[in-house]
């Protein structure tokens, strides 16, 4: 697991990049109010699926 701290005005951007630029890595954008962040860690970072 890798941890990539941006800005919030550039995390769309990070994103797009590393989808283009690694396409099997599961990227997680962790961003949001505290209801936001507490859904992504429910759904997002307790599963350990993988991309094709």
């Amino acid at each position: 697991p890798a941890l990539v701290v941006v800005p919030n005005s550039t995390i769309g951007n990070w994103v797009r990049e590393l989808e283009r630029w690694a396409p099997r890595l599961r990227i997680v954008a962790f961003y949001g109010d505290a209801k936001s962040r507490e859904l992504i860690k429910k759904y997002e970072l307790s599963h350990s699926s993988t991309r094709p």
